[in-house]
């Protein structure tokens, strides 16, 4: 009988570190993924950033030399 207990007892924390393990596992994956998610955005919000800073300098260049050309 004392041999059940000690495999039951076994099978019961293994089950539990199983457990806590995959708990830890998931738990930072989910974080890991929020995480690249926001990264993602971030470059997404830069690149149009970059986008309009770029329209922005092209159109000064072209109204400058605007400016020349009929001076």
């Amino acid at each position: 009988m004392e041999g059940t207990w000690t495999l039951i007892t076994i099978i019961a924390s293994t089950v539990v570190a199983t457990g806590t393990v995959l708990g830890i596992y998931y738990t930072h994956k989910r974080k890991a993924e929020e995480r690249i998610k926001d990264l993602e955005t971030k470059i997404s919000h830069h690149e149009k950033f970059i986008e309009i800073l770029e329209k922005k300098a092209l159109k000064a260049l072209d109204d400058e030399f605007s400016k020349e050309n009929k001076a």
